[in-house]
């Protein structure tokens, strides 16, 4: 006697479960992998973390779905939330470090004393970034002596 012809509204259940799981596993899989990659990569590094590594993990197990969705809740579980910590105050992710770093000041005299660029019968202090306040009057100097 088959027990499945007995049973058909059990067999439907089941059939049922097994596609909610398997779909279940599919998005939380399609969902860490496109979180992975709408994320910064410098937000994981601040996170202490490897976008590359997460992104690897997850989808190179694909193969073995059991095991490329326990990776994905890892991340979702604990990865995610540090990196998600990385946003600024309104929710989005801050400009690149890069973007923000303070740009560097080159081919800038040396600090010193240079003719006064608001006042040309002065001297003023460059301190080889900005003027100062320190001013000195340019002594004229009379020609040497001719021979």
């Amino acid at each position: 006697m088959d027990i499945s012809a007995s049973y058909p509204l059990l067999n439907l259940v089941w059939t049922l479960v097994l596609c909610a799981v398997f779909f279940g596993v599919i998005a939380v899989i399609v969902g860490a992998t496109v979180q992975v990659i709408r994320t910064p990569s410098y937000a994981f590094v601040i996170a202490r973390s490897s976008k590359a590594l997460w992104l690897t993990l997850i989808i190179a197990t694909l193969l073995l779905p059991g095991i490329s969705a326990i990776m994905a809740i890892i991340y979702l579980t604990s990865i995610r939330p540090r990196v998600n910590a990385t946003k600024d105050a309104s929710g989005s992710w801050p400009i690149h470090p890069s973007k923000t770093a303070p740009l560097a000041v080159t081919n800038l005299p040396v600090a010193g004393w240079y003719a006064d660029p608001e006042s040309p019968s002065n001297f003023r202090w460059w301190d080889g970034r900005n003027w100062s306040e320190s001013i000195a009057p340019i002594i004229p100097t009379s020609p040497p002596p001719a021979p």
